[in-house]
């Protein structure tokens, strides 16, 4: 029992947590917003952006946070090895290994031809169709007409840069192009101040006469 007046202590689990902020840490991972992961575990919503905020700068909640991390990760086998993969599927694939093209139409590849590298860079396979019932002696036949065939791939162009930026491919060449520019540009000042002095020094001295008229 406690006396009037006074909270009854908050039970901790093992690793220090209550299990209020072990929730919040469940419910980060999920999607990585500490605003409505603290909703979620049941903190105020108006106050949860604060309360998110502080919880992510608990030392204890931070840890179980980046142990959760770790575990999903292997489970998942999360690693940047198969990240880069990814994009490389993504950056370097031939769309005609999927889809071929010409005069009789477009047909797409069976899906369970594709290998793993092609079906990776497929976004969306859909296609819009019509079915036509006849009836004849009957028996009952159905036409399909594919009236619309659409793939998507996903972006090609994005990840190929993304790769570039993990590789710092542009970095030096961005980097040597601000100072050329950066160069230019002091090179230019101080032959427009040099030629303005000189022309001061000069007319000071009669050597440029009276411009002439």
């Amino acid at each position: 029992m406690t006396s009037k007046g006074k909270r009854r202590p908050v039970a901790l689990r093992k690793d220090g947590l209550t299990e209020r902020q072990q929730r919040f840490v469940a419910e980060y991972c999920i999607d990585l917003n500490a605003t409505q992961a603290a909703i979620r575990a049941g903190y105020s919503e108006k106050s949860a952006d604060s309360w998110g905020a502080q919880l992510l700068s608990n030392s204890k909640v931070s840890q179980a946070i980046q142990r959760q991390l770790a575990r999903l990760s292997r489970r998942l086998d999360l690693s940047a090895e198969r990240v880069l993969q990814e994009y490389a599927r993504i950056a370097f694939f031939d769309p005609r290994r999927v889809v071929s093209w010409g005069p009789d139409g477009v047909r797409l590849k069976p899906s369970d031809d594709l290998d793993a590298d092609d079906a990776a860079a497929i976004a969306e396979v859909s296609e819009t169709f019509v079915k036509t019932f006849t009836e004849q002696d009957g028996e009952t036949t159905v036409r399909r007409d594919i009236l619309k065939l659409t793939v998507k791939f996903h972006p090609k162009v994005s990840a190929l840069a993304d790769l570039a930026k993990h590789l710092q491919l542009f970095k030096d060449s961005e980097s040597n192009v601000t100072n050329i520019i950066i160069h230019i540009a002091t090179a230019r000042e101080r032959l427009e101040s040099r030629i303005a002095g000189l022309a001061a020094r000069l007319g000071a001295e009669g050597v440029l006469g009276e411009p002439e008229r």
